[in-house]
């Protein structure tokens, strides 16, 4: 008796049927699965550049940005839907600064990690009331 001979092969008939099934539906389909692919393309680019805007911001204030010292002025609690911080809870401060030339600045709601949080915070109250930051002095609506 040979090993294996009893084994139905069957099944191996069955995958190139369904890849041919699979190759008719995609094809009735091709115009829905263009626009999705550009769809996708679309999302990649503009997250993309997004993210290198910020990156630019970042290398711009340590190449030549100014170092305050910021006042908190204001914090939100967020009640999040998609679980994001801890227990579905994000949290935002808004901060207020002098810059070079004596100029009060602000900024507010900026979206803070946990983790910073639980630095600045003992629970959901404010513990720290100044935070070192760096800002563009010649752009007022960058986010330091």
């Amino acid at each position: 008796m040979v090993l294996g001979a009893n084994r139905n092969f069957s099944n191996f008939l069955l995958l190139p049927i369904l890849l041919l099934e699979l190759g008719a539906f995609l094809a009735k389909r091709a115009s829905l699965l263009w626009l999705v692919a550009v769809f996708l393309l679309y999302l990649g680019v503009s997250m993309t550049t997004y993210a290198w805007s910020y990156l630019f911001d970042y290398a711009a204030m340590r190449g030549h940005g100014a170092q305050a010292t910021a006042q908190i002025i204001n914090t939100e609690r967020h009640e999040t839907r998609d679980g994001v911080g801890s227990g579905g809870v994000s949290h935002a401060i808004a901060l207020s600064w002098h810059d070079e030339a004596g100029m009060t600045r602000q900024f507010g709601c900026i979206v803070v990690s946990e983790r910073f949080w639980k630095r600045i915070s003992a629970g959901e109250r404010l513990a720290v009331y100044q935070i070192p930051i760096w800002y563009l002095e010649d752009e007022p609506s960058a986010r330091p």
